[in-house]
């Protein structure tokens, strides 16, 4: 085998774009948001999370049969910062100016922020394992949910200066079983895992404000849990729609502070996130029975095949009829 390193180039914006760049420049198999290494290249995989707009995740588990230089490009028009997160000792990260980053693992929390302006490089070694979650925020995502109008933030300040922001913290055992989670596709359920990369974002947020007497955090540990709390509830009474007051009350928060706190954890509001959950079971009951389209929307909640039909197709693009038929989509 030719010794001489892979390169491979991207720019990390459209997460389908990514996996299908790097499945065009290496030994590799797609399939759905995963791609699968050929054995002539190592063992492993890579895939992608897409969590909201803005804000998406990828995992790589591999081990290559030869090193491996993967050279993030800059970004011209969007801007995506990386949030790196290492489960091992290594990789090595090199940017434009040669500064050289390499993950250390102990009983500290290693992670690299990694701005969308500079040229920046992944070397991995021959036969080393490379255990990566990098998480893929948008310049936009964070001003709406971060650092909002403020234009004297410090984080703002920070990430303007368009330099690898290196972060070494103690361990927490809540966050190391978060991350663990996240790597080893652990969680099955969307807001499960939007919740918990929100909280590990905020958490290296606090992380930066600490060393500089700041404060800006998305939402404490235990609003999240409160709201993660509430999308159960919401799951669990599916069949109809529990009111603001009920949901605020249920999980001991304020109306107000409820319906903002859900919006910035999930990304809809409370009536929407409902709407796709009752979606979700119906085509559930679609694909898994045989009871009629018209039995159940009448299950869902609906007197009118029409006004079903028509949120089912809002939310996945087709009408009821072609799961039938299909039982696929």
């Amino acid at each position: 085998m030719d010794d001489k390193p892979l390169n491979i180039k991207s720019i990390v914006v459209n997460p389908n774009k990514w996996i299908e760049t790097m499945s065009s420049q290496m030994p590799s198999v797609m399939v759905g948001n995963k791609l699968f290494l050929d054995k002539y290249l190592g063992e492993g995989f890579a895939s992608v999370e897409v969590l909201q707009e803005g804000l998406y995740y990828i995992v790589i588990n591999a081990t290559f049969n030869k090193s491996i230089n993967y050279n993030r490009l800059p970004e011209v028009e969007e801007e995506h910062y990386l949030v790196i997160i290492s489960l091992t000792d290594g990789p090595t990260f090199t940017h434009l100016d040669n500064e050289e980053y390499r993950f250390k693992i102990s009983e500290n929390f290693n992670a690299l922020i990694v701005p969308p302006s500079i040229l920046s490089q992944m070397k991995a070694v021959k036969d080393e394992e490379v255990l990566l979650l990098t998480i893929v925020v948008g310049r936009r995502w964070i001003e709406d949910n971060i650092i909002g109008n403020d234009e004297n933030s410090y984080i703002r300040q920070l990430l303007n200066a368009g330099q690898p922001i290196p972060i070494v913290e103690q361990f927490n055992l809540n966050h190391r079983e978060l991350i663990e989670n996240l790597f080893y596709l652990r969680y099955k359920d969307k807001i499960q895992k939007l919740s918990s990369v929100i909280e590990l974002i905020s958490y290296l947020i606090d992380s930066i404000s600490r060393k500089k007497g700041f404060k800006e955090s998305l939402i404490n540990s235990n609003d999240m849990k409160l709201i993660l709390e509430s999308c159960m509830i919401i799951e669990q009474n599916w069949k109809a729609f529990l009111s603001i007051k009920s949901l605020a009350t249920q999980v001991k928060m304020g109306e107000s502070s409820f319906k903002l706190k859900f919006k910035k954890v999930t990304g809809y509001s409370p009536y929407q996130f409902y709407l796709k959950i009752k979606m979700e079971k119906a085509k559930e009951l679609l694909l898994n029975s045989n009871k009629s389209i018209s039995e159940i929307g009448y299950i869902c909640g609906y007197t009118n095949l029409s006004h079903f039909s028509r949120q089912f197709k809002k939310e996945f693009g087709v009408l009821p009829s072609v799961i039938t038929k299909n039982r696929n989509i």
